[in-house]
């Protein structure tokens, strides 16, 4: 299967730069390239430094809505020659939420067997990024779905204001990797091996001991971190979480977690976007600690009620009813 990354971020965050970055890199990747620009006059495309990969602009549109057909076009014209390409990057334009493009990838019968989506990444502009969050919702939800997010221009900020920058991205996504980054300058090889939709294990949201609730100040969008113990009834959570996504998959943006499974050796592990999710199994347990752990990124979520949503999911047996 071809690996996608997503790469997304508010305007001039320097995703462009980073993408340029990937390309000349010394990695042997085959590339195929896709960018969208909010105008039918293409600029990207000429500044995207020249190389052996195939690179299609995508014109006058975003790709979280009017061009979508469009990507799906190309995505089918870089099917026909799998042959060469290694890796598939989209940047998307800095008013764009990622979320159309992930689910049109993951809810495709024939793209889901011939691509898999490795993981987003959001550029965020150290010094505009707390003024970009309190004017715009956009900002906030392309970090709300990254899996990891490059802080950019670190060089024109005060580790002050880093730190305070650092603390608001972590408001809103206590899931993603966080890098400080100059130009948008980063090792390769981190960039096209995120993992952010395979069956990794979810730690972040253990950093603090436990459950957790927050958002910005300016935003509603923040995560909901649940920590309960004891053996889940999978058939009880499906049905708990089938609902639960049906009735508010538009405020739900992301959703990460590892259940404990009466009889299971390993951690099931869960992935979502808004209404699509699915679980694996993943890493054995150990000796580590069996729990649950979900930590839910949206807007306007309701930490009890998710709390007591997953806790009614509880074996009988384990006492959690």
């Amino acid at each position: 299967m071809i690996p996608v990354t997503i790469i997304t971020g508010f305007l001039g965050s320097g995703k462009t730069t980073l993408l340029n970055n990937i390309l000349r890199g010394d990695h042997g990747v085959r590339f195929g390239v896709i960018q969208n620009e909010f105008s039918d006059v293409g600029i990207d495309a000429e500044l995207t430094v020249q190389v052996d990969a195939d690179i299609y602009e995508l014109n006058n549109g975003c790709l979280c809505c009017t061009v979508q057909d469009d990507l799906l076009r190309v995505v089918d014209d870089l099917l026909e020659r799998r042959n060469r390409l290694d890796h598939l990057l989209i940047e998307t334009t800095g008013m764009a939420i990622p979320a159309a493009t992930i689910i049109s990838l993951l809810n495709h019968p024939e793209y889901a067997q011939s691509f898999r989506l490795d993981g987003v990444i959001a550029l965020a502009d150290a010094c505009h990024l707390p003024g970009q969050l309190a004017t715009t919702e956009e900002a906030a939800q392309q970090l709300a779905y990254a899996d990891l997010i490059l802080l950019n221009k670190i060089d024109l900020a005060s580790d002050a204001m880093l730190a305070e920058v650092e603390s608001q991205v972590r408001g809103i996504n206590p899931l993603a990797q966080i890098r400080r980054v100059e130009q948008a300058a980063v090792d390769v090889s981190e960039m096209l091996s995120v993992g952010g939709f395979g069956a990794t294990e979810i730690m972040q949201q253990q950093e603090g001991g436990g459950e957790h609730h927050h958002h910005t100040h300016q935003s509603q969008i923040g995560s909901v971190g649940v920590v309960i113990p004891g053996q889940m009834n999978l058939l009880a959570f499906e049905a708990w979480i089938d609902l639960l996504l049906a009735l508010n998959h538009e405020n739900i943006f992301r959703m990460k977690g590892v259940l404990n499974l009466p009889g299971a050796s390993r951690r099931y592990v869960l992935q979502g976007v808004h209404r699509l999710w699915s679980g694996q199994y993943g890493n054995p347990w150990g000796e580590a600690e069996r729990a649950n752990r979900i930590v839910f990124i949206g807007k306007n979520l309701n930490a009890e009620q998710l709390k007591q949503g997953v806790r009614s999911c509880l074996m009988v047996e384990s006492g959690g009813r």
